[in-house]
């Protein structure tokens, strides 16, 4: 075990109160205790030796307590390890990072990652939805443990992020009007030309290539991400966009517009005397050198057995040519990652261990507890102030918050262009934004992950159609319900099973019925009575229905407005909404299913804070308008007074 050496110096003047303060008269009295005293001997050895002290002998000795030194915390590899995920942050520019239709994500950098992880013995990835313009101060506040999307690496970027060695290498180019009226084939021709604008995304790097090219501020107008860039440049608001070869043939093709195309030519920017081929990387905060040493053997290995072309080369614009070969990130930032490679710690812990108090912290050591302090410990609250160090002052401080949710529509899902929508989603948005908190960053996970999550610190907020019950009442603090809805079921078009109710399903032991992993359905089947071994459970909607079209399945349950939403995108008449579907009755009550945002217990400020938020979106009428945009939800959706409280009395009766 290894100690840290404190210098204190005892007097007889600070022995005495204390003595006193035990209980007892301060009499003279002889206390035997082994202390380690330096103490300078012939040849000025340093010995330890025992001392006999009395408690009133006026002398003074300096002395070297050991105490056991501070446990060093975990490094984000072993934390990564122990739990099997990890957590990454990608802004939404296909072709490198992007959600897909049905929420997957996919990308050239996410299965680049992906293929990484597994190498890692890592199988679980969580995507985090930003802006570009994000990644990097997300990625040092702790939001997410690495982030890749088709990031360039350049000197600037290297004294803010530790990047992983390249995997692929690009080139630049240009989206014009058709015809390409300004002949612009060069950053320098827009240089040349005042009159014309051009585009780029926020943070992206092409912003510095313009401005070493000549081109003036002012001709630069930034958008959040490609799709918005694209849809100024129709509007007029732009003469081009700029980006990288491979996400502007991407971009072309989704807005498939005849009116625009690529520059063809296009001259690659120089900077510093060379063409500017960028090289792209996953990166790492600065003390996780560990973290992404690990990732560069899994990296290698990649690269070794030609793994990482055919990755890439899924993705258009990327080929065998966008191998990034043998560059290194220390042969584009040798200076930035000088003292990284292979830095020891063990000087700075020697001298952490044996550096004496200063005044400051003897003073925070003899301080009394305020009563703040001690009303913390007592688990007491200020009515919703942030509490120091938790997350609601984190997310209040940093304006951006994140959120876990499934991918279940119509509560929470991705458009093709990679927004986050859903009830769920923009009643948190509504409720986050009236609290100042501006930003709300979208988890990708599956639904049985989300408490898990939670509790992990993954994220600070889940909110995705979850029921608030007893049961999840004891593991997370739910925030008043938002809404109020029943179940229903998916069957083969005629329903020639007759199925109605789970009851119906209890009474034919040959029927299967599919349910999500984690879903209240599953409880709410086994009360009414059917087997387990009649109960399939899947990742999600998407897949339940696919097993309901391949066979496995005989019916599909969920909420209703689920439902519905999964029909009309499955678009498959084999299959309908049971009707009638009479709701399943528990505990002698009919189902009707309140759903809930869910905080840790100990962000019980987080919580009321939200609640009151969540109150004014009732009082003005607002909620009722948010939720009435998504299918199955209306008017008859509105919670009215139920509370938390209300529905969990048990598990909450000490909150508030």
């Amino acid at each position: 075990m290894r100690f840290k050496h404190i210098f204190v110096l005892l007097a007889v003047s600070l022995v005495l109160p204390l003595v006193a303060a035990c209980g007892g008269a301060a009499t003279p009295q002889t206390i035997v205790e082994t202390v380690v005293v330096e103490k300078e001997v012939e040849k000025t050895v340093v010995e330890t030796v025992e001392v006999e002290k009395e408690v009133i002998q006026e002398v003074e000795k300096v002395v070297t307590v050991e105490v056991p030194a501070e446990a060093e915390a975990e490094s984000t590899l072993a934390r990564i390890q122990s739990e099997g995920v990890v957590r990454v942050g990608f802004a939404n520019e296909n072709p490198y990072a992007f959600a897909q239709p049905d929420g997957t994500l996919s990308g050239e950098a996410v299965e680049v990652a992906r293929a990484v992880f597994e190498q890692m013995g890592i199988d679980e990835m969580e995507g985090v939805l930003t802006e570009f313009g994000s990644l990097i101060p997300g990625l040092q506040a702790g939001r997410f443990d690495v982030i890749t999307a088709g990031m360039y690496v350049n000197p600037g970027r290297c004294e803010q992020v530790y990047f992983a060695d390249p995997e692929y290498k690009i080139g630049e180019a240009l989206v014009v009007a058709a015809g390409n009226p300004l002949d612009l084939h060069s950053y320098e021709d827009i240089a040349a030309n005042p009159d014309v604008t051009i585009g780029t995304g926020a943070g992206y790097l092409e912003n510095d290539m313009l401005l070493n090219s000549g081109v003036a501020e002012d001709q630069i107008v930034t958008f959040p991400d490609d799709p918005s860039g694209m849809a100024g440049l129709q509007a007029g608001q732009i003469d081009a966009w700029t980006g990288t070869r491979p996400t502007l043939i991407k971009l072309l093709q989704v807005t498939d517009d005849p009116g625009f195309e690529l520059a063809d030519p296009f001259d690659q920017p120089v900077v510093d005397g060379k063409e500017a081929l960028n090289f792209g990387a996953a990166a790492f905060r600065l003390d996780d050198a560990e973290f992404r040493n690990a990732f560069n053997d899994g990296l290698q290995q990649l690269k070794d057995d030609g793994s990482l072309v055919e990755i890439i080369s899924q993705f258009e614009g990327f080929d065998a040519g966008a191998d990034p070969g043998d560059v290194t990130v220390t042969d584009i930032c040798p200076d930035a990652y000088t003292d990284l490679m292979g830095a020891s710690t063990e000087d700075e812990a020697m001298a952490e261990a044996t550096a004496e108090p200063t005044e400051e912290s003897m003073a925070e050591a003899t301080a009394e507890p305020t009563e703040e302090s001690m009303a913390e410990d007592s688990g007491e609250m200020a009515a919703i102030e942030p509490v120091p160090g938790g997350a609601y002052e984190a997310a209040l401080a940093a304006g951006s918050v994140t959120v876990g949710f499934a991918n279940e529509n119509p509560y929470a899902y991705t458009e093709p262009d990679g927004t986050l929508t859903g009830e769920a989603v923009e009643v948190a948005r509504a409720v986050l934004k009236g609290m100042g908190i501006d930003e709300m960053e979208g988890v990708l996970t599956e639904f049985g992950s989300l408490i898990p999550g939670l509790q992990a610190g993954r994220f600070d907020i889940i909110t995705a159609g979850m029921y608030v019950n007893p049961d999840r009442c004891e593991q997370v603090l739910f925030a008043d319900p938002e809404y109020k809805i029943g179940e229903a079921l998916v069957v083969a078009a005629g329903n020639p099973l007759d199925l109605h109710s789970y009851e119906d399903i209890a009474a034919n032991p040959d029927v299967t019925i599919g349910t999500g992993a984690g879903y209240l359905e599953n409880d709410m089947l086994l009360t009414v009575g059917v087997a387990e071994d009649q109960i399939v459970t899947f990742p999600d909607d998407p897949s339940g229905m696919a097993g309901l079209q391949a066979g496995q399945i005989d019916a599909w349950t969920g909420t209703r407005p689920t439902l519905v939403k999964l029909l009309q995108v499955t678009d498959d008449p084999g299959f309908e909404l049971a009707d009638p579907f009479n709701q399943p009755v528990v505990d002698g009550e009919e189902a009707i299913n309140f759903g809930a945002a869910a905080f840790r217990y100990d962000d019980e400020d987080f919580r009321q804070a939200f609640n009151q938020g969540l109150q004014k979106l009732k009082d003005d009428g607002s909620l009722v308008e948010i939720i009435s945009q998504f299918e199955g939800f209306d008017a008859g959706a509105d919670p009215g007074d139920v509370t938390a409280e209300t529905l969990c009395p048990d598990a909450y009766s000490d909150i508030k």
